[in-house]
C-alpha cells in the first residue's frame, strides 16, 4: 500500500488566498452582509453551564452569491475561538443612577468564579491534557465576505453587536473658578428666564432710573464747566423742562425701594427665622461679596488708568478727585441699612399684624427723622441753587415783620421734603407691561457696573474741556468727546 504524504501548507494556495483578499472591497460587502448578520454566531445560551459553542448558521453562509451593482458578493465560513484562559483584569465598575453596574459586576464575578473553579477541576485537567479536545475555549462561526480578514471583520462586526459603553461623570463643579469664567459668566449675563415669583416689572424700573441717573449726574457736571451762556443756564433752572433734572434724586431713592423689597420679598419666603439668625454672617457676606469685586475694580481703574486719559486746564480737578468715587455714597447708605435690615426682617417671618405694625412704625419714624434733619438745617429740596445756608438768618434781621410768611415758606419746603420722596415711591412708574419688556433686562443687570463707571466718563469729558460750551439741552445731552 502506497501512502501519499501532503505537506498542509500546500494543501491551501497561499498566493490565491492573497489575491483575493482586498481591505477596501471588504469594507463594502460587509455593509451588504450585515443584512445577513444571522448567519454569524451570537454568544451562546448557557454559557455560564459552560455551552461554549455556537456555530452560527453555516449553510446561509456559504448560500450567499450574488453580484449586485457589478460587485460578486460571496460569503466565507470561518470559526472565532475565543480563549477563557487571558490576561484581562475585570475593574470594578461604578454605579449609576440609570443603569445597574453593581448587578453587571456581580454577573462578571460570577462567571469568573465558575470558570476559575472549572480550571481547577479534574475534568477539566483531563481536557487540557487531551491534544484533540484542548483547553475552555469560546467558538463562534462568523460569516464574512470572501475579501475579508477575521481581524477586519471583528473590528467591523464588535462594535455593532456589543456597542462600547461609555462613562460620563460628571465632576463637582468648582463655583469659586467658575465664578471667573469668561464663558460662564457671558452665558448667565445674557440668558433671560421668566419666573412665575418674579418681579418683571423690576428690569423696566432699574433700567430708566439708571438712565435718569445718568443725564442728571450730565447736567450736574455741566454746571461746573465753562459756560459760554451763564444767564442762560440760570434762566433755565427754574424753568418746567428743568423740573425732571432737579427731580433726578429722587431716582436714587428707587434703588434703595429695590433693595428694601427684594429683602422682604426674598428672604421670608425662603427661609425661617431660626435659620436666618444662625446664618445671618451669611446674610451679610453675600451682600460684600457681591458689591465689592466690581468697586474694588473701578477703584484701581479710578486711581490708575483714568489719570491718563485725558488733559486740560481743569484736569487737576479730576486727579484730586481720583482719591474716591463720588457715587459711593449710595453704596455707603444702601450698606447701612442693609446692615440693619434683620432689625426690621426679624418681625417678617411671624403673623401679618406684626409684620404690619412694624412696618408702619418704620414708615413713622423714617418721616419724623427726615422731617427733624430738614427743618433743623435746612436741607433744600432742589439739587441746583444758590447757596441758602445763611438766606433767612439775613432776612429775618431787618425784616422782623416778614417772619411769618418766611416760615411759612420755610415750613412749605420742610413738608414738601418729608413727603416728596415718599409720594413718588407711591406713584412712580409707567404701565407694568411696559416695565416688564424683555429690551429692559440687558440694562437693568448692567445697571451696577454703569453706575459706578459711568461718573468718571462723564468727568474725563468735563475735566478735559479746552473751551467755553454753550449750554442747550440737546448739548448737555449730547456730550460729544472735546475736540483736541
Amino acid at each position: 500500500m502506497d501512502f501519499l504524504f501532503v505537506n498542509p501548507e500546500d494543501a491551501i494556495d497561499m498566493d490565491l488566498h492573497a489575491r483575493v483578499l482586498d481591505n477596501d472591497e471588504c469594507e463594502r460587502q460587509l455593509d451588504y452582509l450585515s443584512n445577513n448578520i444571522d448567519s454569524t454566531a451570537k454568544l451562546p445560551s448557557g454559557l455560564l453551564s459552560l455551552n461554549t459553542h455556537e456555530f452560527g448558521d453555516y449553510h446561509q453562509c456559504l448560500r450567499i452569491d450574488n453580484t449586485i451593482d457589478g460587485i460578486n458578493y460571496l460569503g466565507k465560513y470561518c470559526e472565532l475561538i475565543v480563549p477563557f484562559v487571558q490576561n484581562i483584569s475585570f475593574t470594578e465598575m461604578p454605579s449609576l443612577n440609570m443603569i445597574s453596574r453593581m448587578a453587571l459586576s456581580n454577573v462578571i464575578n460570577k462567571m469568573k468564579n465558575i470558570y476559575n473553579e472549572a480550571i481547577h477541576s479534574e475534568t477539566y485537567q483531563s481536557m487540557v491534557t487531551n491534544p484533540i479536545i484542548g483547553g475552555p475555549n469560546l467558538r463562534l462561526g462568523v460569516c464574512l465576505p470572501r475579501p475579508c480578514r477575521p481581524r477586519q471583520f471583528i473590528n467591523y462586526f464588535i462594535p455593532k453587536q456589543f456597542p462600547e459603553l461609555t462613562y460620563i461623570e460628571v465632576a463637582p463643579s468648582k463655583s469659586l473658578l467658575s465664578s471667573f469664567s469668561v464663558y460662564t459668566n457671558t452665558r448667565r449675563f445674557l440668558t433671560f428666564r421668566k419666573s412665575k415669583s418674579a418681579l418683571e416689572c423690576v428690569d423696566g424700573i432699574r433700567a430708566l432710573s439708571m438712565f435718569w441717573v445718568i443725564i442728571g449726574h450730565s447736567y450736574i457736571m455741566r454746571f461746573y464747566t465753562p459756560t459760554h451762556n451763564i444767564t442762560g443756564m440760570l434762566e433755565w433752572i427754574p424753568m418746567v423742562t428743568s423740573s425732571w433734572i432737579n427731580s433726578a434724586p429722587l431716582v436714587v431713592d428707587t434703588f434703595f425701594l429695590l433693595s428694601g423689597i427684594f429683602c422682604i420679598y426674598s428672604i421670608p419666603n425662603k427661609v425661617g427665622a431660626t435659620l436666618f439668625l444662625k446664618n445671618l454672617h451669611v446674610f451679610y457676606l453675600y451682600r460684600l461679596l457681591r458689591l465689592l469685586p466690581l468697586l474694588a475694580t473701578v477703584v484701581l481703574l479710578q486711581m490708575s488708568i483714568v489719570n491718563w486719559l485725558s488733559d486740560g486746564p481743569d484736569w487737576p480737578k479730576l486727579a484730586y478727585a481720583t482719591g474716591c468715587l463720588y457715587q459711593t455714597w449710595y453704596l455707603t447708605v444702601d450698606t447701612q441699612l442693609y446692615m440693619l435690615s434683620p432689625l426690621v426682617l426679624i418681625f417678617l417671618f411671624g403673623s401679618r399684624k406684626i409684620a404690619w405694625s412694624v412696618m408702619t412704625l418704620t414708615l413713622i419714624a423714617s418721616l419724623i427723622t427726615v422731617t427733624y434733619y430738614a427743618f433743623n438745617y435746612d436741607i433744600p429740596v432742589v439739587i441746583v441753587l444758590e447757596n441758602t445756608k445763611n438766606l433767612y438768618e439775613k432776612i429775618l434781621r431787618p425784616y422782623s415783620g416778614e417772619s411769618c410768611t418766611i416760615c411759612y415758606r420755610h415750613n412749605v419746603r420742610v413738608y414738601i421734603e418729608d413727603i416728596s420722596r415718599k409720594n413718588y415711591s407711591i406713584t412712580k412708574g409707567p404701565i407694568e407691561w411696559f416695565l416688564s419688556l424683555t429690551i429692559w433686562k440687558l440694562p437693568s443687570r448692567m445697571s451696577y457696573a454703569v453706575y459706578l463707571v459711568h461718573l468718571p466718563v462723564i468727568m474725563i469729558r468735563t475735566n478735559g474741556m479746552l473751551k467755553s460750551e454753550y449750554f442747550t439741552d440737546l448739548e448737555t445731552c449730547r456730550r460729544k468727546p472735546a475736540k483736541r
